[in-house]
């Protein structure tokens, strides 16, 4: 949400009336991690004098921390340490091409640093909406209503905003309820995801499934490699070439 808010200061400036609610009575906190991408799009939402506190939020690491991302069994040993690169400060991740950074940062701080120039009204639960023709209403615990042109629910999966109505969540869980995941992480940083699903179909006797796979690759290699083409994603022939190379690359037999 505030996020958003940074976003809408920096890129369309005091045209609109914007306002914040949050249904927390102050602000909380704990640690959270954000990859290079949850970095660039802090960097992209928020205005320069926020940029500028980002190292009070995320500070810079001492010499002997590694910030990483592990994955770890039921007794304790490591699987899997996916490579990262080192960084000096939170500057230097920024404008990386490839996906293998982030930083651990303080919530509280982080909202502290999002919250410049912000005008929030604590103590807020949304717990539905109204619309209309002129715009939307939105209804708070306390007996409140808010008028809007636009409400945007940025309160998490259990949001009254974005709840789907009953038939669609029973069709939903239809189609997703009988899935089989799996992934599988490589050692160079790539890893291959496949997703199964049945997929019930009324007016037949069969049953029909759905096969999806992806696999993934630090993109950094496209980049140092002289030879590398861009692929075209209009053309699944180019892709699935690619694809394969990096598989015979990244997974030799």
């Amino acid at each position: 949400g505030l996020c958003t808010y940074q976003s809408i200061r920096k890129h369309i400036g005091h045209k609109f009336n914007v306002k914040i609610f949050d249904r927390e009575t102050g602000p909380q906190g704990y640690s959270i991690y954000i990859s290079r991408k949850g970095v660039n799009s802090l960097f992209y939402c928020s205005p320069p004098e926020v940029q500028a506190r980002f190292h009070e939020a995320m500070p810079d690491p001492a010499p002997e921390e590694y910030h990483t991302v592990s994955l770890i069994d039921h007794v304790g040993r490591q699987l899997i340490c996916l490579p990262q690169q080192k960084y000096k400060s939170i500057y230097e991740i920024e404008p990386l091409k490839h996906d293998f950074a982030g930083v651990v940062t303080y919530r509280n701080r982080l909202r502290d640093v999002l919250l410049e120039g912000v005008d929030i009204q604590w103590d807020k639960k949304c717990v539905g909406y109204e619309e209309s023709d002129d715009g939307v209403w939105a209804l708070f615990d306390d007996g409140t209503k808010e008028f809007g042109d636009l409400l945007i629910g940025a309160d998490g999966i259990n949001s009254p905003k974005v709840a789907l109505p009953k038939y669609m969540a029973e069709k939903l869980l239809d189609f997703y309820n009988n899935a089989l995941m799996q992934r599988s992480l490589g050692l160079n940083g790539d890893a291959f995801f496949s997703f199964m699903r049945y997929v019930p179909v009324d007016q037949s006797d069969e049953p029909y499934y759905r096969l999806g796979i992806a696999f993934q690759y630090p993109t950094i290699l496209d980049t140092e490699d002289p030879n590398s083409e861009f692929v075209n994603d209009d053309n699944p022939e180019s892709v699935i070439k690619h694809t394969i190379s990096r598989i015979k690359q990244l997974r030799p037999p």
